[in-house]
């Protein structure tokens, strides 16, 4: 039985695809900077833990939540509030390191798993 699709490839179609896979090819190709990707996981770190625990009811702001995360001590603020954020990166870590555990299993990312595996090292 022959395939006969129901559509037609249209010249704008066909551009739109090639356009598609040259974009691909390049992501393909790109090599991202290690400083670049460690920045990106150090900002993505930030970001999820001080949106997490704020919808949880902190009230840091996220300039005080970078503060308290990267090592520093900041005034004014509830010790309760500083200790769920250090809970919540804490539990983040080990989720991420249970995750790892899994990268050899049939079906996970390498490439996911690389750029994981470099999140949360601390």
């Amino acid at each position: 039985m022959a395939f006969n699709p129901k559509y037609t490839i249209t010249p704008k179609i066909n551009k739109t695809l090639v356009e598609i896979e040259r974009v691909r090819g390049f992501l393909d190709a790109v090599k991202l900077k290690d400083e670049w990707i460690a920045d990106m996981q150090k900002k993505a770190l930030i970001l999820e833990s001080h949106h997490s625990t704020h919808i949880e009811g902190t009230a840091l702001s996220l300039e005080q939540a970078k503060r308290i995360l990267e090592g520093g001590k900041v005034k004014g603020v509830s010790r309760d509030d500083e200790r769920e954020l250090l809970n919540y990166k804490f539990n983040l870590c080990i989720f991420i390191r249970l995750l790892m555990a899994t990268a050899e299993r049939p079906g996970f990312s390498q490439l996911s798993g690389a750029r994981l595996s470099g999140i949360w090292k601390n």
